[in-house]
């Protein structure tokens, strides 16, 4: 963990850097040709995911499932090739798995829905076309809304579910980085489509309350997801 934080906190170093290189660069209007260095727009965001929970036990398998992000998004362009967001979204993690323990197969979901903030930062490329790609990083934070837990019998097909809230954390964090594509429509509008993947740092798991699934062993798990955004501007300045 300490050797993630160094590593994040020199990126982001390394990003800022750059950052204030481009704003002093931004100020002179031949490299600016003549656009505004401050620019705010607010947008709508949605994104397809692919989610699981990472953990080390080996007494079951894990499969890969479809999750979902939507929300809204600022961006603040405080260069011609910087630009810094924020970001609040509604953000669904599901993760599938089964016990090798039973001769009998249990498919079982968990489907853990948060409130997510992410603070991320865009460095575009210098390209003059309509079409720039760039990259992003940052980081997320979120709340734990509510989690479902299922489990069905593959045999009979009987299913059981139940509120597993109370085994979770409310908190978690990590990083998400990732490119995309920033595709300017209009001389007055842009839409961003951009794949990243998050990878959580906290456990999300409750010690003190262990989960059913797991056969009172300690499930220390971390959520993962690989994201596909479109982001759609509704409002600019």
């Amino acid at each position: 963990m300490k050797k993630i934080s160094i590593l994040i906190f020199a990126v982001f170093s390394c990003l800022l850097c750059s950052a204030q290189n481009e704003i002093e660069v931004g100020g002179r209007s031949k490299k600016n040709n003549g656009l505004s260095a401050n620019k705010l727009v607010l947008a709508l965001e949605g994104a397809g995911s692919i989610t699981t929970f990472s953990d080390k036990n080996e007494f079951f398998n894990k499969e890969n499932t479809v999750g979902f992000k939507f929300g809204v998004t600022g961006l603040y362009r405080i260069a011609p090739r910087v630009e810094m967001g924020l970001g609040i979204n509604l953000a669904q993690y599901r993760h599938s798995f089964y016990s090798n323990l039973s001769q009998t197969r249990f498919d079982q979901i968990d489907q853990n829905n948060y409130i997510n903030v992410k603070p991320y930062i865009h460095i575009v490329s210098k390209s003059t076309n309509s079409i720039k790609p760039f990259v992003s990083i940052g980081l997320f934070g979120g709340y734990l809304v509510k989690s479902k837990y299922k489990s069905t019998n593959s045999v009979t097909l009987e299913s059981t579910s139940y509120d597993a809230t109370e085994f979770y954390n409310r908190i978690n964090a990590g990083v998400e980085g990732g490119v995309g594509l920033k595709i300017n429509l209009t001389s007055n509008k842009t839409v961003y489509i951009k794949a990243t993947y998050e990878l959580g740092l906290t456990t999300i798991t409750r010690k003190e309350d262990l989960l059913p699934q797991a056969n009172n062993n300690f499930l220390p798990l971390k959520t993962n997801a690989l994201n596909l955004y479109l982001i759609y501007p509704i409002f600019s300045l």
